[in-house]
């Protein structure tokens, strides 16, 4: 963003039409850009009411991966966020291919998936890349307070604001969706 410096003949001329803005305003609006460019956690309800649940996307929106577990509201799935993050080191890896040939990731507490891949892969190692991006990005995601409601898997959704404050409960709060 470019601000020029103007006169003060030049000031009172544009003073009704615009606004200039502060290097305050400015700088604000430079660290929302930078903000949503990164990656981070959004949490999202599917429209049947089964719960809360959270994926992890990258700076350009991508899924990188997504919880099992199903939460009641939105505080507690923050505290699952900061719970699979804090265990992150000790949670054992499932890599499995499916039927169909396509590749997947799961992340197992106590022999209990609660982090899966947001997709499946047509290479093993790509899947094995994705994982490790997963564990490499997590523990630094900021988490969104807003909350995506997801019309079908794959479709837009409307997004909620909600203003209470992410809490941290117990992660064992989910249930398995």
């Amino acid at each position: 963003m470019v601000v020029a410096h103007l006169e003060t003949d030049e000031r009172s001329a544009v003073n009704g039409l615009v606004e200039l803005a502060t290097a305050d305003q400015l700088a604000a609006a430079d660290e929302a850009e930078a903000a949503a460019s990164r990656v981070h956690f959004q949490l999202f309800a599917d429209a049947s009411g089964q719960g809360i649940r959270w994926r992890l996307l990258s700076g350009n929106r991508r899924e990188i991966g997504r919880s099992v577990l199903s939460y009641p509201d939105t505080s507690q799935c923050g505290s699952g966020i900061d719970w699979m993050r804090t265990h992150l080191s000790d949670l054992m890896t499932r890599i499995q291919r499916s039927d169909s040939g396509g590749w997947s990731w799961e992340l197992l507490y106590e022999d209990e998936a609660i982090v899966m891949s947001g997709r499946r892969f047509d290479r093993q190692i790509r899947c094995v890349q994705a994982l490790s991006l997963f564990r490499e990005l997590a523990p630094e995601a900021v988490i969104h307070a807003t909350v995506m409601l997801a019309h079908a898997r794959r479709g837009a959704g409307d997004r909620v604001r909600l203003g209470a404050a992410l809490s941290t409960p117990s992660h064992r709060t989910g249930a398995r969706r």
